[in-house]
């Protein structure tokens, strides 16, 4: 067995050789060449990503000062999720990465990125269900990225995936750079559940959290529809607007939930 691993390894490396030669491009982060594996990032530059350590709410897993629990956003309206799963925060050669998957169409992206996620202490669940995307922004992607990786940890965890129990019927504008409160207006209403549950447990994936109102709103649809349980996996957490005033060490950026 070792020896087939081995041979696989090798034949990578020499693939990864003759892209490099045929197609050169620099690592979008130090410029050097990209690896066939992490393509268009380095593999040094990829193998840079660390997952987040320190301390987070625990519903929506923004990273919050030491001894606080929960966020105070989730203290005052408790979220219909019952937790989150979130590799790392939204910085750097991941949010560098997430971009190259969303807007840059680097499909084979997926499935790297896919094994950070991997690498948290997922729950046991019975369905994975992916965020819909904006029916207007899909056809300028032609596809969605997070049904790729809700695809691949469906396939790799052995759990069905459902890619039309949940969709959006209401087209919203661009949530890049919108407060919470205009977050919540532009998504109130937007999503609807195609099926009644039976109790299940579901694994809903996203790509980032912002402010936790996206992961929210489809939430609350899951579990209007007889949904037990929903947790919330996201490759990134970012800052969000909550608690943009505190100070907050996150020297300890290197472990899992």
């Amino acid at each position: 067995m070792w020896k087939v691993q081995n041979t696989f390894k090798g034949k990578l490396r020499i693939i990864e050789e003759i892209v490099n030669i045929l197609y050169p491009s620099g690592c979008p982060i130090c410029s050097g060449p990209s690896s066939f594996r992490f393509y268009p990032f380095c593999k040094a530059c990829w193998l840079s990503i660390r997952p987040y350590r320190g301390n987070r709410c625990s519903f929506c897993s923004i990273p919050l000062p030491e001894h606080t629990s929960i966020c105070g956003e989730c203290i005052s309206s408790r979220p219909y999720f019952h937790g989150s799963f979130v590799y790392g925060l939204y910085e750097g050669v991941l949010k560098e990465a997430i971009h190259h998957l969303k807007y840059l169409s680097v499909r084979s992206l997926a499935a790297p990125l896919s094994e950070l996620l991997l690498t948290t202490s997922l729950p046991e669940a019975d369905l994975v269900v992916p965020v819909p995307p904006d029916s207007s922004r899909l056809k300028k992607r032609y596809f969605n990225h997070t049904s790729l990786i809700a695809r691949y940890l469906s396939k790799r965890l052995r759990i069905p995936l459902s890619l039309d129990s949940l969709i959006k019927i209401k087209s919203t504008p661009p949530q890049t750079g919108l407060k919470r409160e205009e977050r919540q207006k532009n998504l109130r209403n937007s999503f609807r559940v195609t099926r009644r549950f039976s109790g299940e447990r579901i694994l809903l994936i996203d790509d980032v959290i912002t402010t936790g109102i996206t992961v929210q709103e489809c939430s609350k649809q899951l579990f209007k529809a007889g949904a037990s349980r929903i947790y919330v996996v996201a490759l990134a957490r970012s800052y969000g607007d909550i608690v943009s005033s505190i100070p907050i060490d996150i020297s300890d950026a290197g472990g899992v939930i």
